[in-house]
């Protein structure tokens, strides 16, 4: 969300905030930037859910996984964020979630943090018919553009994974974002990443198909999955 404010109520400044937080306050700030919903709970889901892994981080605020990991488990034991790991990184939550002017430590948010207007649902809720259509088009426009942003983090996070035997990988290659995309249509997001982990895992092994990025994964996929079914060394449950 490049070029856009991120409201934080200045309650964080107070002592014991400061103390419990410390540095990890950029991690925090960060999932507050990346929430892309909130429950009624007040529950704040990350990317939507999405596994996070270390290189994101890493990519996004320049510090390591070391770093990443304690300011992760800081913001976790004092209740901020909820965490779930999963073979393919860690899917955060914020706790008490807000996106607007509202009381961050509050219920449910009734505001987008980009703007500071109501997201549509929550607008039709408080004032019904008063709403315009051109209001609820432009609101619209805004929740689309938060997919968009998000599904262009998720492909190239995915491509990145080549580059541990690929190190020329191009993000900005149209033909490799394409074939990632074609990949989670067919497979979804967590097989497509299982699937790009699995064949950089058994890139030069004896038999395994040559496989360097999206475009050629995608070609050969089918000789990945034959490969993957004689392979004795398999992780199971990785790919089709």
């Amino acid at each position: 969300m490049k070029g856009f404010g991120i409201y934080v109520k200045n309650d964080l400044l107070e002592i014991k905030h400061v103390k419990n937080m410390g540095q990890s306050v950029w991690l925090f700030m960060w999932c507050l930037d990346k929430m892309t919903s909130i429950s009624e709970e007040g529950i704040g889901k990350v990317l939507g859910g999405q596994p996070i892994t270390s290189l994101m981080i890493e990519e996004e605020l320049g510090i390591s996984g070391a770093t990443y990991d304690r300011w992760i488990k800081i913001l976790k034991i004092h209740k901020y964020i909820n965490t779930k790991r999963t073979p393919y990184g860690v899917i955060i939550s914020v706790n008490k979630a807000k996106k607007g002017k509202n009381d961050w430590k509050g219920e449910t948010s009734k505001t987008n943090s980009l703007d500071n207007t109501e997201t549509s649902e929550t607008m039709s809720r408080n004032v019904g018919n008063d709403v315009s259509n051109k209001t609820k088009q432009l609101l619209n426009n805004k929740i689309s553009k938060d997919i968009l942003q998000t599904d262009s983090l998720q492909v190239n996070n995915l491509i990145k994974l080549f580059e541990q035997i690929n190190p020329t990988i191009s993000y900005n290659n149209k033909t490799q974002r394409k074939a990632v995309s074609d990949l989670i249509a067919k497979l979804g997001s967590e097989k497509t990443l299982a699937t790009i982990q699995y064949a950089v895992s058994v890139f030069g092994k004896d038999f395994a198909p040559v496989i360097t990025n999206p475009y050629q994964l995608k070609e050969k996929l089918a000789s990945l999955v034959s490969f993957y079914h004689r392979d004795k060394n398999k992780q199971k449950g990785l790919i089709l």
